[in-house]
């Protein structure tokens, strides 16, 4: 995981060149005072509102990059991943917030040995027109995004392995969109689509609400601090939950602990509520939708299957946009005759391959042929497979089926490279004893 560390200086290469990736946990004292009053000055620009609140001011922000994380009473440690531009100006970060376990004398659950993962913030350059946020034409926004939320799992994956060090379990990884927002959808479906590669929605729980933090009761109306309370409780933000590609450290914790978990540290550490969790709405949606969980789904279940389901539920089209479109037949046309050819014969195979694998389903006999006349099929077999391995019985028909309908596009775009890789990097998930699953009812679709 060493080597997955977004050092400062590195290039993602997607960006522009001249543009970098930089980790402040490695810049100098100097560097983070150059670089850290833009940081918040895109905050301000871009969240108003949280920018209020006394945990947001940069000096907090600085403090909290220098802790290690792996003290519970040091409160979150925070990682910022930003990109800087050609001249030398911060035009995009993502900030992760490490939240320590809590020790719940109520429950008698001692959770300080765990450390959860909140993406609090990912933000690109921009301006407001009205109460809308537009971005910085000047900038390649959606890569600066991409940029940012990559080497912000890269850097959590080194904080993880050196907490590991330290006998500290690190969990999951969870981040708030609001998918649906009618007022803003650009500066919201950009950000989802940037991370859909190292980040999936939870699929069917929509009824999120979002932390209530100090300044959403300092600027709720009423006279008194009752009154506020009420109303911000009442005014509670909505949005939708985004699990991050992580491995935990404890595979085989529950998805449901997880999230009890994840709401007790979040509560802890940001909300106005905290010595009163229970008053917050955030604590309760959360604990509600932990209770519906089946206890043996884990962590890394529940993230395959609601990547199965990312697609229909974002509304998001397999069909090609204009602009993909534009740029396949640019590209074709300024092919040889030959490398034509050559493209056709690969892209004939592929959807005669793909339409083999679909037309032989389940039938044993039917599928052994088509592995004798595409022996690449092997990847697609060996990920159902694995699939049903890892899920146990959440490998549903239904779950089943989306993966072999995922497949068939998989395979007829050439990407059977890629689920090889996906696989072989999967190779340590430890399926959970089926005695486990004996005690407890199915639960919720994921």
């Amino acid at each position: 995981m060493a080597d997955n560390k977004p050092s400062s200086g590195s290039v993602n290469n997607d960006l522009p060149a001249g543009y970098k990736v930089v980790n402040f946990s490695d810049l100098s004292q100097q560097e983070q005072d150059k670089y850290g009053p833009q940081a918040h000055d895109l905050l301000v620009n871009n969240y108003p509102d949280f920018a209020k609140n006394p945990s947001e001011d940069w000096k907090v922000w600085k403090e909290n990059i220098g802790k290690s994380g792996f003290n519970a009473e040091d409160g979150k440690k925070q990682l910022i991943v930003a990109v800087i531009n050609d001249k030398d100006k911060l035009v995009g970060l993502t900030d992760v917030e490490i939240l320590p376990g809590v020790n719940d004398l109520e429950s008698g659950v001692d959770d300080s040995k765990s450390r959860y993962v909140l993406n609090s913030y990912t933000m690109g350059a921009g301006v407001k027109e009205g109460s809308v946020f537009k971005p910085d034409v000047n900038e390649p926004y959606a890569q600066i995004l991409q940029a940012t939320k990559e080497s912000a799992r890269a850097a959590v994956y080194q904080f993880q392995a050196e907490a590991d060090k330290h006998g500290i379990n690190t969990q999951g990884s969870l981040q708030e969109h609001d998918k649906d927002n009618k007022k803003d959808p650009e500066k919201h479906l950009s950000k989802i689509m940037a991370g859909a590669g190292v980040q999936v929605p939870v699929v069917g729980y929509d009824n999120y609400s979002i932390p209530i933090y100090p300044s959403d009761v300092a600027d709720a109306k009423g006279s008194t601090q009752a009154e506020k309370e009420t109303a911000a409780i009442k005014d509670a933000a909505h949005a939708n939950l985004f699990m991050g590609d992580m491995k935990p450290s404890d595979p085989n914790q529950s998805m449901a602990d997880f999230i009890r978990g994840f709401s007790r540290a979040y509560i802890q550490a940001n909300s106005a509520f905290k010595d009163h969790p229970e008053q917050d709405p955030g604590y309760q949606s959360m604990m509600k939708y932990a209770d519906k969980l089946p206890i043996d789904l884990t962590y890394q279940q529940a993230f395959d299957i609601n990547a199965l389901n990312t697609k229909q539920y974002l509304g998001m089209s397999a069909d090609l946009t204009d602009k993909q479109r534009d740029a396949a037949v640019e590209r074709i046309s300024s092919m040889s005759d030959k490398e034509k050819a050559t493209l056709l014969r690969e892209v004939a195979k592929d959807f005669a391959m793909a339409e083999t694998y679909k037309t032989a389903g389940d039938n044993q006999e039917q599928r052994a042929a088509a592995l004798k006349q595409y022996p690449d099929l092997k990847t697609v077999y060996d990920g159902e497979k694995a699939l049903q391995n890892e899920l146990g019985r959440f490998a549903t028909p239904a779950v089943m089926k989306q993966f072999k309908e995922i497949a068939v596009d998989t395979i007829s775009s050439g990407g059977l490279d890629n689920m090889k890789s996906t696989l072989d990097s999967k190779q340590h998930v430890t399926p959970l004893p089926d005695s486990m699953y004996a005690h407890r009812e199915q639960g919720p679709n994921l």
